[in-house]
């Protein structure tokens, strides 16, 4: 039985490896996004201002509309990083529930103790299972 549950282990650990190894693939993917991104916005913005330095200050209202367009798409895309990560968290703590009970035992129709202590209450049911 020892070498099953290792079996087990090994396999829930190794799906949390794979798991994990996806979530920081996405989050380097996300980090080299961003830093591109970044690179443009201060790039654009300075080519605005050797472009219109010296006109209106309506130019510098065209700049804050491009870059806050900027932001808006990195935001989106930050958000959607967010939710893959809370989906992926998610499959893992289910993956993980789901070994944690998969040994289990359920029987029906066994009287409950009244014994006040939990270690008397276990013995009872050990007693009650050693006639079954």
């Amino acid at each position: 039985m020892s070498g099953h549950i290792t079996k087990v282990k090994d396999e829930v650990t190794n799906e949390l490896q794979k798991i994990s190894n996806e979530v920081n693939s996405v989050m380097g993917e996300v980090d080299k996004q961003l830093a591109f991104n970044h690179e443009e916005i201060s790039d654009l913005s300075t080519k605005m201002t050797d472009i219109f330095d010296g006109h209106d200050n309506n130019w510098s209202d065209v700049v804050k509309r491009e870059v806050d367009k900027s932001l808006e798409i990195v935001s989106g895309n930050i958000q959607e990083v967010q939710n893959t990560l809370s989906e992926t968290r998610a499959e893992a703590d289910e993956q993980r529930d789901k070994e944690s009970r998969k040994n289990n035992i359920i029987l029906y129709k066994v009287p409950e103790s009244s014994a006040a202590r939990a270690e008397d209450r276990n013995k009872e049911d050990h007693v009650f299972m050693s006639f079954v």
